[in-house]
């Protein structure tokens, strides 16, 4: 058994990959390592950058210093088009106590430049759920339809 406080050393990251690229179980490799089973996970996934493997997988989402700089990048010139967004019904619920029949008119903007695609492509109707969340303090509904892409709904009348 090892110590739950152990570094790994780098040769044994490279014995553990090289045993599981030859189709070792990871339970098999624990026995041969000298690791616990969860131990041989732990440091196989911590290690697997060493090989250059296709990511699997959802793709991920922008982090708020990139939407930053997406923001920064646009020099405000968003342009706003029509509601090309999900149909909303009256009565819906957003967020605790917001109603959608409280928005009296909805205007989609779409972050990229004017050589962006039209902003309709962006979140294809029925390509993946989409999640709701109310901003109290800048009063927009923002939509996440995924893929790296920040969908904003923005209400022009409070």
């Amino acid at each position: 058994m090892d110590l739950k406080g152990k570094e790994i050393i780098p040769e044994e990251r490279k014995i553990i990959i090289k045993l599981r690229n030859e189709g070792k179980t990871l339970r098999e490799i624990g026995k041969i390592v000298g690791r616990t089973h969860s131990r041989v996970i732990y440091n196989y996934t911590s290690s697997k950058s060493i090989i250059s493997k296709a990511r699997s997988g959802r793709p991920s989402r922008l982090t708020a210093r990139e939407k930053r700089y997406v923001f920064k990048s646009s020099g405000g010139s968003i342009g706003f088009r029509d509601s090309w967004g999900p149909t909303m019904g009256r009565g819906e619920v957003l967020g605790p106590g917001i109603q959608i029949d409280a928005l009296s008119h909805v205007t989609w903007g779409c972050i990229p430049d004017d050589s962006s695609p039209p902003a309709g492509d962006l979140v294809r109707p029925g390509a993946q759920q989409q999640r709701w969340h109310f901003s109290r303090i800048n009063r927009t509904v923002v939509v996440s339809g995924g893929f790296g892409m920040l969908c904003v709904y923005m209400r022009a009348v409070f």
